[in-house]
């Protein structure tokens, strides 16, 4: 690997530049020494280099502001299909409240308010009374074909 030299642009040398990256990214000290064939110590003592921890710092910065542009970017698919699944009459009962649950709190609100708050929070409850009717329901139908199922083994 050829070792370029540091100018005043870039007080780093490749290979202290691509410790940055891996170290930025959150690769472990031993990884990346290993990776770079270079000893822990020599990344030990760049940390110690105001240059070197001002380049890490700044990829790291660089790579929080990329991950929260991704996340701002992603975030209206998200809710879009949390939107979609609410509005899916075939949806099940239980997804529909899970969907709920997810968008009332990135809505900026644990408690709805406003003219649709009443219908919300009734339409939340009886979603939420269904999906424990239906729990009910599957376990009654769990227990029967348990007991079904143990009238067969079991010598009567």
């Amino acid at each position: 690997m050829a070792k370029r030299n540091k100018t005043e642009r870039d007080p780093l040398t490749d290979i202290q530049r691509q410790a940055v990256l891996q170290l930025a990214a959150g690769v472990r000290v031993g990884e990346v020494s290993a990776a770079l064939g270079i000893h822990r110590s020599s990344i030990w003592r760049w940390q110690q280099e105001p240059e070197f921890v001002a380049a890490l710092n700044a990829e790291r910065q660089q790579l929080a502001s990329a991950t929260g542009d991704l996340l701002r970017h992603t975030r209206h698919r998200a809710i879009r299909v949390l939107a979609n699944i609410l509005d899916d009459e075939q949806a099940a009962t239980r997804d529909q409240l899970a969907a709920a649950k997810t968008i009332l709190p990135v809505a900026g609100t644990e408690t709805p308010v406003g003219p649709t708050a009443p219908r919300l929070v009734a339409g939340l409850l009886e979603l939420e009374m269904t999906t424990s009717e239906v729990d009910i329901d599957r376990r009654r139908a769990n227990l029967a074909q348990q007991a079904f199922l143990n009238s067969l083994i079991q010598p009567g």
